[in-house]
């Protein structure tokens, strides 16, 4: 796309070293800063631009098509978020549906039935939103809302990213039929240990931002966190890393401390 800049954050040391030797445009901080504040330091490095695209490691394309779509978003207002491909719009998480994740119960519910909008409980008016697989925001929309909240390091930021950009009045598009697909990272299930825990803050962030105080919010994710134990022999994540991925969860809630997210050094 002409005058489109490339840059990729790399939170990973193997990673920067393998994109520095493809000669690739790359930063890093040297340490794993989560996807919100890499998004956000990709964006204070490259700004100047009309749109920021947000592109998830795990995009695949199926075709050039995603080029068309591209030149098209120069035919969208100011105020506007783009995403690319056919995920179905999802409702903003309410309380419950944060419990349904953290405890399994919704990944289950959703593998009983072969078609998702099937099992899909309506949206009782609640807005919708589309997961940032990949996304372009105009410029003034991302500085208005100062760029993602860093306390979503791993979930959540795209849903409460698009709460605010509707609450100031943003234009939510979809173009679908551009051959992006979005392959699910095989990462969380590797490294349950330590990504489990993060991105049950994010939850419990989540929860005090938009539904409750800390306390209420606490509650909800430690009791599904505990029923989330009753379900870890059918996941599929190596069992004594899932549970004790619950169990760091469950204390960094507790104690009201952030976890860390994998080290910079470990992939």
């Amino acid at each position: 796309m002409k005058g489109a800049e490339v840059l990729v954050v790399a939170n990973g040391l193997s990673v920067y070293n393998q994109l520095c030797a493809d000669g690739l445009p790359v930063i890093t901080e040297g340490s794993n800063l989560g996807f919100g504040a890499a998004v956000n330091l990709a964006a204070a490095t490259s700004g100047g631009h009309k749109w920021l695209l947000l592109v998830n490691d795990d995009i695949e394309l199926s075709d050039l098509s995603i080029f068309d779509g591209l030149e098209a978003i120069s035919t969208a207002g100011e105020n506007s978020l783009v995403t690319f491909g056919d995920e179905p719009a999802l409702t903003v998480p309410a309380a419950w549906d944060v419990y349904s994740s953290l405890s399994l119960f919704a990944g289950f519910h959703r593998g009983a039935s072969s078609q998702r909008k099937a099992t899909a409980l309506p949206s009782g008016g609640r807005t919708r939103y589309f997961p940032f697989s990949l996304v372009a925001i105009s410029w003034p929309l991302w500085k208005k809302l100062g760029g993602l909240d860093e306390r979503f390091p791993f979930t959540y930021e795209d849903a409460d990213f698009t709460r605010r950009a509707i609450a100031a009045g943003a234009a939510q598009i979809q173009l679908t039929g551009v051959g992006v697909r979005h392959g699910r990272s095989l990462t969380g299930r590797a490294q349950v240990a330590q990504v489990l825990p993060v991105g049950a803050w994010g939850a419990y962030q989540y929860l005090q931002k938009w539904t409750f105080g800390k306390r209420r919010a606490a509650a909800v994710c430690i009791v599904a966190l505990l029923s989330r134990v009753l379900l870890l022999p059918a996941s599929r994540a190596r069992l004594s890393d899932h549970f004790r991925g619950t169990m760091n969860a469950i204390n960094a809630i507790a104690r009201n401390e952030a976890p860390k997210l994998p080290e910079y050094s470990d992939f």
